[in-house]
């Protein structure tokens, strides 16, 4: 789809008054693993990476990067990935709560279900298979790597025991998430007894050969060797922050995921020196925002920008290192980010310049966009109960809007005015914050989402249902067509919402239109010929 793009040019419209052509190209291209997670190597040493987003199951070359999706989704959503002795692949279906296994090319199986937030799983040298509920829970268990016999709770609030591995004494070593601690479990006791502490955020685990354990500090971005006797700490290397999982082949060669690039580093274990397999500039960007020659992206697992002249990619923020939150809908003045996250039911406030967080707002009902008024205030977009309430620090919020048909995004139409895109009744309406009153600006659209508006006024539209990127006269209605197949509208876990998160779209001042692309991880330019 991206390189059908970068030749496309449309004519505006239908009308013979629309004369106009555009062309639409790739400004930011991308390869659509959207995030990945758990990562672990075949007999062969073949590389298979998972996304929980992107809901499939990658094989990838370690030397040339290629890559094959091995599952598809929806049932491919993977967290964290173990290779049985005799091939099986199983994995941890994190949103829909459930365990899989396939062996080869033969049947998914089914392992366990009912379990949300199934994150890290480990099998033992007796081939006994083990998982964690992670953020959505809280708890150990053992699996029946057949099926046949219901999952068996071990224990439970342990602190966020996240991608573990066992050692050669037969416990399971894994960190510990929200205690910044490593600890290791016997998995027949129930007991826990801390190895080592002092970490920001310890992600993951996992021994070589020479059963050395290795932890992954995706807070402070470092990876560290750890003594399980003593507990000393070895940094091996500064690496980036954003990691999820490590994993070693057959000749001890160190692999490292990261979300926040859907990227895979193999890391000397000797110097900290690392080598690129796969990398991109984006992981799965949502909405968007430009200011002056700086586009914005609430990019998921980051907060990044890109100068629109060179097109260098900076990341502002990250989760872990920031305390960010999974970033979906975003408004950027000169000063600040204003971002809304609905998978964290939040809302936060970030220095645009330095990407350092200055406030939180926590417990809002699927918070989708976020704008900030002339008086400083912000108003929030909650997609599930279809309100918009103005923010105050002090927790005592004011409903100013109701009854929305699944909103999605909102934008400024003038200082007492916003546009509102609704998915569920294929509208754009206008919302005077003042008295509550809304119109219809525009109708009969097809999965309307991100939303930007010109300086002269003209809405513009990513239309996802119908893949089109739209330009409507906000007086009359008329809608014009500025680019048509474009690569939106990738489908998202039935656990997630309708529309999954905001498909951005945003004018720069000298009228190029940039639109995310949610199904390769880039952006696209649209631009006047």
């Amino acid at each position: 789809m991206g390189i059908k793009l970068l030749a496309l040019a449309l004519c505006l419209g239908c009308t013979a008054t629309n004369a106009a052509e555009y062309k639409a190209e790739v400004f930011i291209s991308g390869y659509g693993f959207h995030g990945i997670h758990g990562i672990a190597f075949d007999s062969q040493d073949r590389v298979y990476v998972g996304s929980v987003v992107g809901q499939a199951i990658y094989r990838v070359d370690p030397d040339t990067g290629e890559s094959v999706v091995w599952q598809a989704p929806p049932l491919g959503m993977a967290d964290d990935i173990e290779v049985g002795p005799d091939g099986t692949l199983y994995w941890t279906s994190y949103l829909l709560g459930k365990i899989h296994a396939r062996k080869g090319d033969g049947p998914i199986r089914e392992l366990a279900t009912g379990l949300p937030g199934i994150n890290s799983l480990a099998m033992n040298a007796e081939g006994r298979l083990f998982a964690t509920q992670v953020f959505l829970g809280d708890a150990l268990y053992e699996i029946d790597p057949t099926g046949q016999k219901p999952p068996r709770k071990i224990m439970q609030d342990m602190g966020g025991l996240n991608g573990f591995d066992f050692g050669a004494d037969g416990l399971l070593y894994g960190p510990l998430w929200f205690k910044g601690q490593v600890a290791k479990v016997n998995v027949d006791t129930a007991v826990l007894t801390v190895v080592a502490d002092g970490f920001m955020i310890p992600a993951a685990v996992n021994f070589n050969a020479k059963q050395d354990l290795f932890v992954l500090d995706t807070g402070r971005g470092e990876i560290i060797k750890v003594d399980t006797d003593s507990g000393a700490r070895t940094v091996i290397s500064e690496f980036k922050t954003a990691m999820d999982n490590l994993a070693f082949n057959s000749m001890d060669d160190l692999y490292v995921t990261v979300m926040a690039e859907s990227a895979i580093y193999h890391i000397d274990t000797e110097t900290g020196k690392y080598r690129t397999v796969k990398e991109a500039p984006l992981s799965f960007p949502a909405d968007i925002d430009v200011v002056g020659n700086t586009l914005y992206i609430s990019d998921t697992f980051a907060m990044k920008s890109v100068d629109l002249k060179t097109k260098a990619v900076r990341s502002l923020s990250r989760v872990g290192e920031h305390e960010l939150e999974y970033s979906n809908g975003i408004t950027v003045n000169t000063e600040r980010i204003h971002q809304a996250s609905y998978f964290n039911n939040a809302v936060q406030t970030l220095d645009a310049n330095s990407g350092e967080i200055l406030h939180t707002y926590h417990d809002l009902d699927t918070p989708f966009d976020v704008l900030e008024l002339d008086d400083g205030s912000l108003i929030v977009l909650q997609m599930a109960p279809g309100n918009i309430l103005r923010l105050s620090k002090d927790g005592a919020h004011e409903l100013l809007v109701s009854d929305l048909q699944l909103p999605v995004s909102m934008a400024r139409a003038d200082a007492n005015t916003i546009y509102v895109t609704q998915t569920g009744n294929g509208t754009i309406v206008s919302v005077n914050l003042e008295t509550g009153a809304r119109t219809i600006v525009a109708a009969e659209l097809n999965g309307p989402e991100g939303i930007d508006v010109g300086s002269d006024g003209t809405i513009y539209v990513a239309e996802v249902g119908s893949r089109q990127a739209l330009a409507i006269d906000p007086n009359t209605g008329s809608k014009t067509v500025l680019a048509t197949d474009l690569p939106i509208g990738f489908k998202m876990p039935s656990t997630m919402p309708p529309m999954g998160g905001t498909t951005g779209i945003a004018v720069a001042e000298n009228g190029d239109v940039y639109i995310v692309s949610d199904i390769e991880d880039g952006i696209v330019k649209i631009t006047l010929q």
